[in-house]
């Protein structure tokens, strides 16, 4: 198993704390309650580098996770505790919401007849 922190911030690894991009991570300090036993490697993520695989992730898997390229072809197992919302706001989605603010709008009556039309829902 592996940990996972910032590169700017690798107190894991021993290196001091520091501001950087990848929000829920990297808290700046190691709880007392940390069993470092539990995993075989803090691994040290550069921030663009999460940043553009966690968009790839959730644009073509719609997974809020990261990956290596040494695990290609393996089953991984990941516990994901968040459902990401947190981020939507954040430097990680910023390009995806200004996409979507330049899509047009359209009322539910109109989502509605096109549902319809597309025989997803009944004309009732």
């Amino acid at each position: 198993m592996f940990a996972v922190e910032p590169y700017e911030s690798s107190v894991l690894n021993g290196l001091p704390a520091a501001t950087h991009m990848i929000a829920g991570l990297g808290a700046g300090l190691i709880p007392e309650i940390l069993n470092r036993s539990l995993f075989d490697e803090a691994i040290r993520i550069k921030g663009d580098n999460a940043i553009a695989m966690a968009k790839r992730l959730a644009l073509e898997e719609g997974l809020l996770l990261a990956k290596r390229p040494e695990n290609a072809g393996k089953l991984i197992v990941t516990i994901a505790p968040s459902y990401g919302e947190r981020y939507l706001s954040t430097v990680l989605y910023k390009d995806i919401k200004l996409e979507c603010d330049k899509m047009d709008k359209t009322t539910l009556e109109e989502d509605i007849e096109y549902l319809q039309n597309k025989g997803f829902i009944s004309k009732n």
